[in-house]
């Protein structure tokens, strides 16, 4: 991992849109019902404030 940042740096970051949000929600949603992990996520709260 560090050898890839070394190689494309970030240029910053950027607060996420709420198309963004739900598309990982929905995923995360997913990932419970297969039955991948045994409790539900809910992303939002996951996330800096500011998202």
């Amino acid at each position: 991992m560090k050898r890839t940042f070394e190689r494309r740096p970030v240029d910053g970051v950027l607060p996420l849109e709420p198309k963004v949000i739900a598309d990982l929600q929905s995923v995360a949603d997913w990932i419970y019902k297969q039955g991948i992990v045994q409790k539900g996520v809910k992303v939002r709260d996951a996330l800096c404030p500011s998202s």
